[in-house]
């Protein structure tokens, strides 16, 4: 049995016997390429499109030295292609004089070129290349002109990448993203049952699509790195790293990413106060805004582990600013990325404050968002959410102050929806809450948080096998 269905066997198990309701509870994409080494013998073909991969890759010395190999290969096609990457690798080098041997290799390849459609094509390429210092206007003439020919294979494919690189640069960023698109479409189309045979390209067009998005969005490479100190655990460094962003680009995207960054990395310091200061700020100012979803999603988790009041005024102001993000133009992707989440925290609220009704519906809404393992638990907890019973035993649910549940009991039962929901990080976070004894818990408590946390850990193991699989 499943994770997922382990636990929806506990709370079939339990559902008969819980001793309280939430009624009386509350009320108010990248491969590693550098370890797959050419081998001496490999194909032709293979050894040009791990080239390909190293030049991507910025590894530009490497993919120089397998183009090298090629040089003398018996195929035109093949030592066409190379002639053209070796002179690339090389005009993306450090050395001035590298420079000077990329135009040799590119005159090399007008001589040998013939009456070869995709040799020149990539001699237009190489003419941009070199025009686009001096005259970047010049040299996307010079790559329209050749996209325009429609030349069949990949060859074109690559002339637009090109294309949607400098039209980045240029600021003409719509043009840049529908070149892109066309380029995008066409690699798909040329490779399709030649997986392998993508890659360089997808890698290609990912990478000048991630700088049209630091066009748009300057802060953005600052916003993941501050991110990746928030995912370790470094709170201190990544709150003042989001605050330097907030501060430089104060009308980006990237500051509203960084108010709700700074606020989970005050959560972590346990400066919650300060945290809920922060994001009802940001959110008061703009309700169904871009990045509002997430912001609402946090405030909701400081809530819930008892640290303010308003939990249902919140829940119920984040579902009506939901209906209205994801319908909006400019904030409707950020939204709809927080969709899934926010919802389940919205139900949660719900649930515990005693609206079953609109709690299910929330969690319905969240099942629809769900993959298949966790949509098929969610619909075993709906009817009881919606019937207003409890998820948690009798001996394990607690009474509180004033007729609540107490703080162990509400993480608990957390637990179990995010569990049952295939959110395993948030599940944990609430066993682990119990465990580490930061929340005071009875005996019995304890116990049910251990039975969680064993379902957490085979969970673990069959993702991880899964993944072995894809593998």
């Amino acid at each position: 049995m499943g994770y997922s269905g382990r636990l929806a066997f506990v709370l079939a198990i339990t559902i008969s016997v819980c001793s309280l309701s939430p009624a009386q509870a509350r009320r108010g994409g990248r491969p590693n390429t550098a370890a797959v080494a050419a081998a001496p013998d490999a194909a032709p073909d293979r050894l040009l499109r791990d080239a390909q991969l190293r030049y991507v890759e910025g590894k530009t010395e490497e993919a120089a030295a397998l183009c090298q190999r090629l040089m003398e290969e018996d195929s035109a096609l093949i030592r066409l292609r190379a002639m053209y990457l070796l002179g690339r690798s090389l005009w993306d080098g450090d050395d001035a004089r590298d420079r000077i041997e990329a135009r040799k290799a590119w005159d090399e390849l007008a001589r040998q070129a013939g009456d070869d459609r995709g040799g020149w094509v990539h001699i237009a390429i190489a003419k941009s290349l070199v025009l686009e210092d001096k005259s970047p206007k010049d040299a996307i003439a010079t790559l329209q002109q050749a996209v325009n020919k429609e030349v069949a294979g990949l060859v074109t494919a690559e002339a637009r990448i090109e294309l949607a690189r400098m039209l980045g640069d240029a600021r003409r960023i719509e043009e840049a993203k529908a070149c892109l698109a066309a380029a995008e479409k066409s690699v798909k189309e040329q490779t399709r049952g030649y997986a392998d045979d993508a890659v360089p390209y997808q890698k290609a067009i990912d990478k000048v699509r991630k700088g049209l998005l630091e066009e748009q969005n300057p802060g953005l490479a600052e916003v993941e790195a501050a991110d990746a100190l928030l995912h370790d655990k470094q709170y201190a460094q990544a709150g003042q790293a989001y605050g330097d962003i907030i501060q430089r680009y104060p009308n980006a995207e990237s500051a509203d990413r960084a108010q709700v960054g700074l606020g989970q990395a005050l959560r972590g310091l346990n400066r919650s106060k300060e945290a809920l200061a922060i994001l009802n700020k940001f959110i008061a100012a703009k309700p169904a805004g871009r990045w509002r979803g997430q912001a609402f999603a946090v405030t909701l988790d400081v809530l819930l582990e008892g640290e303010g009041p308003n939990l249902l005024k919140t829940a119920e102001w984040a579902d009506t600013s939901l209906s209205l993000g994801v319908a909006d133009k400019d904030a409707g992707a950020s939204w709809k990325s927080a969709e899934l989440e926010l919802c389940l925290r919205i139900g949660i609220a719900q649930w515990i404050n005693g609206n079953g009704t609109k709690a299910a519906a929330n969690f319905e809404r969240a099942r629809q968002l769900s993959n298949e393992d966790a949509a098929e638990a969610l619909t075993a907890l709906i009817p009881v959410v919606k019937a207003n019973k409890g998820l948690l035993p009798e001996g394990v649910a607690r009474e509180g102050r004033q007729g609540q549940l107490d703080v162990a009991s509400v993480s608990l039962s957390l637990a179990v929806v995010h569990g049952l929901s295939g959110r395993h990080d948030a599940a944990q976070a609430y066993v682990s809450r119990i465990l580490d004894r930061r929340v005071a818990a009875r005996a019995e408590q304890v116990a049910f948080a251990q039975l969680l946390q064993v379902c957490l850990e085979e969970a673990k193991g069959e993702a991880g096998s899964a993944e072995i699989n894809k593998q």
